[in-house]
């Protein structure tokens, strides 16, 4: 704190950090606390193998000053995320510290702030399209004798309670299609005044109508565009009358291998039109092969420039190992089946567990769960939520 270095900071372009000096950080981004440290661990290791002795000179391991530091680091950025993972490991090495216990309880407070609570809710399992790469593929005749649709007053219902509980929340609605659903545009008109509201559709419905009597304001329509069933011409038409509404709307296209070699063809179809298609990786198996892992690099030459994003993350071409790690499925997001068992991701509902039904929709008394879950899949199911992984 005496130090030259400390009274000339802005001489060695260096900005303090307000919570520990160790945690400056250079202007330009480039040398921070975290890359210090792995520095200084790179040299440690060096030392080890040299046979020399490295410690700390303090009363805890490498390990706990390692998590304790970053913990306190990404807290002082107000990445609570990050401080929350590592106030974790620094708890499995010293399972009663309370101070940490309470830092661990103000970091998922200030994750539960940032993020918005949503809800995916697969409406019914009823398609008119049959889309080979559909997750319910071949799956349409049995699954559709599990629809249970409940009355309007009720859906309603449930919605307003959580709407009391939660405030405002985000509802995705998939299916099947969903303006297939008994009097959708009724729902929508109603569901709109309590929360956001999401519609994935392959838009091959009269849209005019639904526009003339439902308040668009709070209503997001995100059209896919299926060319094995979709007519471009028709589609397009509807797109355009959306796209005057909502200007910055993009259609999805599923980046199956066989449409691989199609994306640019459409492209350009759509760029007459003023817009672009963004693609949505193909998640499942096609000629023995699981993707979206086996994309060969001519392959994601043509996918990456046009990728998606869902809750702020770009989509991943590869599947990162999720397995042990927390995760907020079931805390600020949760999954609605047409059978109304609700599950907090797609993971536990594709593992057919009855344990993991976290309720029922339809339930006055449904509430979302306090804590994070230790993720027990080796992949995030799906890809559906990645952005939730902590």
């Amino acid at each position: 704190p005496y130090s030259y270095l400390e009274k000339h900071l802005d001489e060695f372009g260096i900005i303090p950090n307000p919570i520990n000096n160790l945690y400056w950080e250079s202007k330009d981004g480039i040398n921070t606390y975290p890359v210090r440290l792995k520095r200084a661990q790179i040299f440690s290791e060096f030392v080890s193998s040299l046979g020399g002795n490295v410690g700390l000179g303090l009363e805890t391991s490498i390990e706990q000053d390692k998590y304790w530091n970053l913990g306190h680091f990404f807290e002082s950025k107000n990445d609570f995320k990050n401080a929350l993972g590592n106030y974790l490991k620094y708890l499995k090495l010293d399972t009663h510290n309370k101070y940490i216990k309470e830092k661990v309880e103000i970091c998922k407070k200030n994750i539960l702030k940032e993020k918005q609570i949503s809800f995916n809710w697969d409406i019914h399992w009823i398609c008119n399209y049959r889309c080979p790469y559909c997750w319910f593929n071949g799956k349409w005749e049995e699954l559709k004798h599990q629809n249970i649709y409940l009355p309007l007053e009720k859906i309603i219902g449930f919605w307003s309670n959580i709407y009391s509980k939660y405030g405002q929340v985000k509802i995705s609605i998939t299916g099947g299609e969903p303006f297939l659903y008994p009097n959708f545009t009724d729902l929508i008109n109603e569901l709109s005044q309590l929360h956001i509201i999401e519609i994935i559709t392959n838009l091959s419905f009269d849209i005019d109508s639904f526009l003339k009597k439902v308040n668009i304001n709070n209503v997001e329509i995100r059209p896919s565009f299926h060319p094995y069933f979709a007519n471009f011409d028709e589609f397009i038409k509807r797109f355009l009358m959306l796209k005057e509404i909502k200007p910055n709307l993009e259609p999805s296209f599923v980046a199956w291998p066989p449409q691989i070699e199609d994306i640019m063809f459409y492209q350009e179809k759509f760029s007459k039109y003023g817009t672009k298609m963004f693609l949505q990786p193909f998640y499942g198996e096609y000629n023995g092969r699981k993707y979206p892992d086996s994309y060969i690099e001519e392959e994601l030459k043509i996918i990456n420039p046009f990728l998606g994003t869902r809750g702020g993350k770009t989509f991943d071409v590869k599947t990162p190992d999720t397995k042990g790690k927390l995760c907020l499925a079931g805390v600020i997001y949760a999954l609605i089946h047409p059978n109304n068992k609700i599950y907090p991701c797609g993971g536990f509902s594709n593992g057919l567990k009855e344990k993991s039904i976290i309720g029922m929709f339809g339930d006055d008394n449904f509430g979302l769960s306090n804590e994070p879950l230790t993720c027990n899949f080796e992949i995030c199911p799906c890809n559906e939520r990645i952005d939730l992984i902590l």
